[in-house]
């Protein structure tokens, strides 16, 4: 079975959930389309006539601890592999310096790491 049959109970059922591509561009669509209403700045980049060839990206900047700002830009792609969305991220100061892996883990909420 896959997301699309409107599963509800995926965690529980032991049958993966996966999307095709093609709905994965309309949901990143929607993304996009909800982003501009909120003004949080989600763009479709790529080319969407090859699959996993576009993706959902976004920039953003936020204060460091010392005042500086830190760049911060996500990806949420369409995994071949997976048939579903995988989420990325980098994070740099204004230098394009990484911060060290342990403050990276200090900025994810705890049911992530």
């Amino acid at each position: 079975h896959t997301a699309d049959d409107n599963c509800q109970n995926c965690a529980n059922c032991q049958m993966s959930c996966e999307i095709s591509w093609e709905r994965f561009l309309e949901c990143a669509d929607g993304i996009e389309a909800a982003s501009e209403t909120l003004d949080d700045d989600w763009k479709v980049v790529g080319d969407r006539s090859i699959p996993a060839g576009a993706y959902l990206r976004r920039v953003s900047l936020s204060k460091s601890e010392n005042g500086g700002l830190q760049k911060w830009e996500h990806h949420v792609l369409y995994s071949l592999s997976y048939s579903g969305p995988v989420m990325y991220f980098n994070v740099c100061d204004e230098k394009g310096t990484p911060p060290p892996l342990d403050r990276v883990w200090d900025f994810c909420r705890s049911e992530y790491k």
